[in-house]
C-alpha cells in the first residue's frame, strides 16, 4: 500500500512537472509570436506621463515618435486605451525607460517573481505545507490555469496586485503588523481606487489592538504616495483620467459614440518587436478567453437591455460589502484570521464585478494568494458544500479547458461560492481552514 502511493506521489510531481515545463515553453512561445499586447498602452502612458502630452486622449498621428505608439490603440474612441490612473504609470517608469523589447521580459520576469514570492510567503505561513503539494498548487492551480497564460502573454499588472493583497494577509494577519499593513493598503488603493471601501472595512476585520497603528500607517502612506504622484504627475493628469473612466463606464454599456474607421499601423516592428500587428487570437491562441467578461452590469445589459446607472452599481456595492462584514461580525464568536482576510478578498473583488467596466480573465490571478490558503489545509477525507463548489471552481479555470463557454466566470462564481459557504458556514458543517501549526 506505501509502495502504491509512493509510486502514485512519482506519477503526480513528474505530471505537475512536465505541465509545469509545457506551460511555461507555450507562453513564452505565445509571448514572441503576439507583438500586440496589452502591455504597451501601459508603457505608453507611462512615457507620456514625461511629456507634456495629454495621457488619456493623445492620439498618434503620422510624423510622431513610434517610442509613443500604441499599436492596439485603433483609435475607433475618443479616448486612447491607457487605462491605468497616473501614480500607477510612475510605478511602471522603470519599464518604460526600457525599449519595448527588453520592457516585456523585464515584465515577463517580474510577474514570475511576483508569483515566487506568494509561494515564499505561503510556506513561511504555513510551514507544514509539504513541497510536493506546492508544487501541485503552482503548477495545476496558477501557472496552469488559463488566466495565468492570457495574463503572463499579454503583460497585464494584476499580479502586482495579487502580490500586494498576498503582503496584506503577511503584515496584517500573520506578523499582525498594523502600520505597515496601512502602508501596503495604501499603496494598493493608490494603484486602484475603487478598492478604497474594502480598504475601509479591512479596519474592521483585523485585530482591535492593530487598528490605530492601521490608521497610522494609512495617514503616512497618503502623505508619502500623494508626494511621489504629484512629483511626476499634475491635476490636470488626474482630471484626464477621471474624464476617461467615464468615457470607459459609457463604452461598457454602448452609449459612447465610436469611430467606424479603425487606424491601422503600417509596421513589421516596433522597438524590437516583430510580429507587431498580431495579437492573441482564436487562430493563435485556441483557448482564447476574451468572452469571459465578469462585469454585472454587462452581463444586465446583455440579458435584458437594461443600463444599470453606475450610481446604483456602486450603492449596491456599498451596501452588499457593509451588510457582508456587519453579518459577519455580529455572527463570528471566534474569528478565523483566513476568514476574516478572504471575506476582505470578496468585497475586494466585488467592487470589480460592479465596476462599469470591462471585466476580463487575467482579473481572476488576485484569486491565486486566497486559494493557496484554503489549499494549505485542505483535506480530501472530509468533502464540504465549500470544498466541492472549490473543486469545481479550481478545475474550470484549467487552461486544459478553457475552451468551455465562460468557463472563467462559472469558475470565479464557484470559488466566490466556496468562500462564502466557508465563511458564513450555512449548514452548520465543519469545514473552516484551520492554521497550521
Amino acid at each position: 500500500m506505501k509502495k502504491n502511493k509512493q509510486f502514485f506521489n512519482i506519477i503526480l510531481i513528474i505530471t505537475a512537472l512536465a505541465w509545469l515545463f509545457y506551460s511555461f515553453v507555450s507562453i513564452y512561445n505565445y509571448s514572441i509570436s503576439c507583438g500586440r499586447k496589452d502591455f504597451r498602452c501601459q508603457v505608453v502612458g507611462s512615457r507620456l506621463l514625461l511629456t507634456n502630452e495629454n495621457i488619456y486622449f493623445y492620439e498618434w498621428k503620422d510624423g510622431d515618435d513610434t517610442y509613443l505608439l500604441d499599436n492596439g490603440d485603433n483609435n475607433i474612441a475618443p479616448m486612447n486605451y491607457v487605462t491605468m490612473n497616473p501614480f500607477y504609470l510612475i510605478f511602471g517608469l522603470p519599464f518604460a525607460l526600457l525599449t519595448y523589447s527588453d520592457g516585456i521580459w523585464a515584465w515577463f520576469a517580474w510577474n514570475y517573481c511576483l508569483v515566487g514570492l506568494i509561494l515564499y510567503l505561503i510556506k513561511k505561513i504555513y510551514p507544514n505545507l509539504k513541497a510536493s503539494h506546492l508544487l501541485y498548487i503552482f503548477s495545476f492551480c496558477i501557472i496552469g490555469s488559463s488566466a495565468w497564460w492570457w495574463h503572463a502573454v499579454e503583460g497585464q499588472k494584476y499580479m502586482t496586485f495579487s502580490a500586494l493583497l498576498a503582503l496584506i494577509f503577511w503584515f496584517g494577519f500573520h506578523k499582525k503588523n498594523g502600520f505597515w499593513t496601512g502602508i501596503v493598503v495604501c499603496v494598493l488603493v493608490a494603484f486602484r481606487l475603487n478598492i478604497g471601501l474594502s480598504a475601509i472595512l479591512l479596519l474592521f476585520l483585523i485585530d482591535k489592538n492593530m487598528q490605530s497603528a492601521y490608521l497610522k500607517g494609512v495617514f503616512c502612506g497618503v502623505f508619502l504616495i500623494g508626494g511621489l504622484s504629484f512629483s511626476f504627475s499634475t491635476i490636470e493628469d488626474w482630471k484626464s483620467y477621471f474624464q476617461a473612466m467615464k468615457l470607459w463606464s459609457k463604452w461598457g454599456i454602448g452609449e459612447l459614440a465610436l469611430n467606424s474607421v479603425e487606424t491601422t499601423y503600417n509596421l513589421t516592428s516596433l522597438e524590437g518587436v516583430n510580429n507587431i500587428e498580431k495579437g492573441l487570437s482564436s487562430s493563435d491562441f485556441p483557448k482564447a478567453l476574451a468572452h469571459n467578461n465578469s462585469s454585472i452590469q454587462r452581463w444586465v445589459f446583455k440579458i435584458t437591455a437594461i443600463k444599470i446607472p453606475k450610481s446604483v452599481m456602486i450603492s449596491i456595492y456599498i451596501f452588499l460589502s457593509v451588510f457582508l462584514v456587519a453579518y459577519y461580525l455580529n455572527k463570528t464568536k471566534q474569528a478565523i484570521r483566513e476568514h476574516n482576510y478572504i471575506l476582505f478578498i470578496i468585497i475586494y473583488i466585488f467592487s470589480e464585478y460592479f465596476l462599469p467596466v470591462h471585466r476580463l480573465s487575467y482579473y481572476y490571478v488576485q484569486w491565486f494568494f486566497p486559494i493557496l490558503i484554503y489549499l494549505s489545509s485542505f483535506n480530501l477525507k472530509i468533502f464540504t458544500a465549500s470544498k466541492i463548489f472549490f473543486c469545481i471552481g479550481i478545475i474550470l479555470s484549467s487552461m486544459l479547458l478553457s475552451f468551455i463557454p465562460f468557463g472563467q466566470i462559472l469558475s470565479e462564481v464557484s470559488i466566490v461560492i466556496a468562500f462564502l459557504i466557508m465563511i458564513y458556514n450555512p449548514f452548520k458543517v465543519d469545514n473552516i481552514i484551520y492554521e497550521l501549526k
